[in-house]
């Protein structure tokens, strides 16, 4: 079983005391009125926000990361993670812009600037998001900083069983893409293919819908049985050899 508890949220006056938002905190059902559904908590601010003001407002959670289900989860050393952080809802013209959770659907999230420090084992390989910016090793663990504009969502990949390539992709009247390829390795042989279909699909998206927005795009294959193939993110996508027949021995 998955979840995520969120056990702290804090309004950051630019010259005064954190405040504890959580007192006041309430779990609503703005699709179905399911007074047992903890998908959307609601808090309220001390005062309302002006229009162009801005507001710091941390928060602070905990995940429980299970068995591969719907994409996100562990398989043996292999884990991925999207949806695996509590989502602001996002306010419209016409109000707030946030549902329920339900099983054919992700929440909606506004478009925002990510940088992320993500702590493995040391020996490790990550996959995310962004761009990689700096790593640091200590105590037998290493700490990767990966940093995005511009998207509306972040998810990433960690084992110590990935073979890496890199390519990058180019072609008249489009931008340069960097490619990252994370590989089991039992599929290092269609890192190829891999590549190759990735560059079709940036060219022929491309030239008939417009360019890739970002510089680089990794490409993730899951583990065996790891029930993330054929899934996008920003930045981000699975690929779906995770889920042929192993090759023979």
């Amino acid at each position: 079983m998955g979840w995520i508890d969120v056990t702290a949220i804090r309004l950051i006056p630019a010259s005064a005391s954190p405040v504890d938002l959580m007192t006041g905190r309430r779990f609503i059902a703005p699709d179905d009125g399911n007074t047992d559904d903890q998908t959307v908590m609601s808090v309220a601010l001390p005062s309302p926000v002006a229009s162009g003001e801005t507001v710091n407002v941390e928060i602070e959670w905990t995940s429980q990361i299970p068995r591969t289900f719907s994409r996100t989860g562990a398989v043996g050393t292999f884990y991925f993670l999207g949806q695996w952080f509590p989502k602001v809802g996002v306010l419209e013209d016409a109000g707030w812009n946030c549902h329920q959770f339900h099983a054919g659907t992700e929440f909606y999230a506004d478009y925002g600037v990510y940088e992320v420090r993500l702590t493995v084992p040391k020996g490790w390989t990550v996959g995310a998001t962004g761009i990689e910016r700096s790593r640091r090793e200590a105590n037998g663990a290493t700490t990767h900083e990966y940093f995005q504009e511009d998207v509306h969502d972040f998810a990433w990949t960690t084992s110590p069983d990935y073979v890496e390539q890199r390519a990058r992709f180019e072609h008249a009247g489009l931008p340069a893409v960097d490619m990252r390829l994370l590989l089991q390795p039992e599929h290092a042989g269609l890192a190829a293919t891999l590549l190759r279909a990735t560059r079709a699909a940036l060219r022929y998206y491309g030239e008939w819908f417009g360019a890739y927005p970002y510089g680089h795009i990794t490409v993730i294959d899951p583990a065996w049985q790891g029930g993330a193939g054929g899934m996008e993110y920003p930045t981000l996508f699975t690929a779906a050899p995770g889920g042929w027949p192993r090759p023979a021995a």
